[in-house]
């Protein structure tokens, strides 16, 4: 369940948009398919479920057969056997609450923010088991749930009446997808003055790792003007000099740290189990490319929300960057600086 003060999330309302349009195009092709469930599709397998509503809407309007495609349909079925029981339970608890989440439309999204995590799956079945003894805690959070919910159903609604598209997705994100990696050069030579850059801050503790990398990408020019400077001054300053810009780095790289490792310390204990040897330089690099895209970001708070059930979108996801990170890391040994192609 999305924290009940925050503010609505742009991307949950692309992801709400999204996942409207697809519930309309499967419905039409024939799929038995509800709201929640159609979120829960998305989640934890974005690229299959737009694929498959982008390839249906495209067979409709040349008029021919339109039939969702088995792996579609047997990954729907997995979602109602697991899901489906309290799914219902929770309509019928949420229709006698006096939250007040009783049109369709409220439901459908009370019941995305209420299935969409295994922490408020938890919540939901200790309500629906023991409703009395769970009323206090049910009330209370229901009621401030209706709030966030009324906040999302008006942006959706906006949305609807501007027929507002959703987002494109950004570079990052489009890079978790396995395909051909589309080398940068300037970015193959960024990552050759990290590797100096390591070298010259050899000793410290912690070492630059991802941080180093997401510093790299989020602030490339001043990034680049520092490494350059411990350079020169390494060969060439005064007593003092290299000492200095090596503690104003520590200072960048420490902020990068406090705003990324409350994701990151998480994030790695989850990696390490979809990847035994996870934590190697490209791994570095990979998830460097995911928590500096706030897609990427708010795609890895979806997958610790619901670990279990995104293990498979995680995994996917996270090979694609391992894969161009590592297309990356090859091109800084094997291409000449300079002179590495698209």
């Amino acid at each position: 369940m999305p924290d009940p003060v925050s503010e609505v999330d742009p991307q949950t309302v692309d992801d709400l948009r999204v996942v409207e349009q697809g519930c309309q195009i499967l419905g039409a092709a024939g799929a038995r398919i509800e709201f929640w469930e159609g979120f829960t599709l998305l989640k934890i397998g974005r690229e299959a479920f737009q694929s498959e509503v982008e390839r249906l809407t495209a067979m409709r309007k040349k008029g021919g057969e339109v039939k969702v495609v088995s792996s579609m349909t047997d990954r729907l079925k997995d979602v109602k056997t697991q899901l489906l029981p309290l799914a219902k339970q929770l309509r019928e608890f949420l229709a006698k609450s006096p939250a007040g989440i009783l049109d369709g439309m409220k439901q459908d999204l009370a019941l995305v923010f209420l299935m969409g995590s295994a922490k408020a799956r938890a919540s939901v079945a200790k309500w629906v088991a023991d409703p009395a003894a769970s009323a206090a805690d049910s009330t209370l959070k229901l009621k401030i749930l209706s709030r966030l919910v009324d906040s999302y159903r008006k942006a959706l609604l906006d949305a609807r009446r501007d027929n507002v598209a959703p987002a494109e997705k950004d570079t990052t994100v489009r890079a978790m997808q396995r395909s051909t990696v589309n080398l940068k050069p300037e970015f193959i030579e960024d990552l050759r003055r990290v590797e100096s850059c390591k070298k010259l801050m050899g000793g410290m503790t912690p070492p630059p790792a991802w941080d180093l990398y997401c510093l790299l990408i989020a602030q490339p020019d001043e990034t680049r003007r520092t490494i350059e400077e411990l350079e020169h001054l390494k060969v060439n300053g005064k007593p003092g000099e290299f000492a200095g810009t090596l503690y104003r780095m520590r200072g960048m790289l420490k902020q990068v740290r406090a705003q990324h490792e409350p994701m990151a310390v998480p994030l790695r204990t989850y990696f390490l189990k979809l990847f035994p040897s996870y934590g190697s330089q490209t791994d570095d690099l990979a998830f460097s490319f995911l928590v500096s895209s706030s897609q990427g970001r708010y795609r890895a708070k979806q997958w610790l929300e619901d670990p279990e059930l995104c293990k498979g979108e995680a995994t996917a996801s996270m090979n694609g960057l391992r894969t161009r990170a590592l297309a990356y890391l090859d091109a800084t040994k094997h291409f000449p600086a300079k002179a590495a192609a698209h």
